[in-house]
Order: C-alpha cells, then sequence, then structure tokens
C-alpha cells in the first residue's frame, strides 16, 4: 500500500519559465523522497511540457540540466516514469505516488 507526497515550487532569485519551474519541483521532490530513503513508482504532474521533456528524454538548453537529473534520480530508483494528469485531478501539484 502506498501513499502520495504533493510537492510544488516556491519561487527562486532568478527568472525562470514555466518549464523550468515545473522541473525544479520534480527535481526538489525526487530529492526529497530520495533523501528520506523512500520507494516511488510514478511521477504525475499536470505539466504536459514537463512530462513530455522527461519521458523523451529533453537534454537541451537549460531545462536539459534539470531533466538529465530527474532520468539519472529516475534511473537509481528503477526506472520510475512520469506521466500527465489534468489539472483537476491534481489540484494544480506535482505528485510522486510512493510504493
Amino acid at each position: 500500500m502506498g501513499c502520495a507526497v504533493l510537492f510544488t515550487a516556491d519561487s527562486y532569485p532568478t527568472r525562470m519559465g514555466i518549464l523550468q519551474a515545473e522541473l525544479m519541483a520534480i527535481k526538489e521532490g525526487l530529492s526529497l523522497v530520495s533523501s528520506h530513503n523512500l520507494s516511488f513508482e510514478s511521477i504525475e504532474t499536470d505539466s504536459l511540457q514537463a512530462s513530455l521533456a522527461i519521458n523523451s528524454r529533453l537534454t537541451l538548453g537549460a531545462e536539459g540540466i534539470l531533466v538529465s537529473d530527474i532520468i539519472a534520480m529516475l534511473t537509481l530508483v528503477g526506472g520510475a516514469f512520469c506521466c500527465h494528469i489534468y489539472l483537476e485531478i491534481s489540484k494544480g501539484r506535482p505528485i510522486l505516488l510512493l510504493k
């Protein structure tokens, strides 16, 4: 039986686009889960762009660095995946589903 962990990105001192902010929130959530030695099976996000970037392994530009970090974290846990869900379901927050 598992549980869901909700997380959001806070503001950062630099300007970043929406995709970068979404990817930063996912990366920070993965770091939090990792630091507590929890396992998870998937990431659900209402950001279609973030989901596509992670699943297509986009590694170009500023977003590419974040995607590479996320992919490395996902690989360490055995290849968990990222999927897009509609905003009404997630209430606007990325979710990690824990095992």
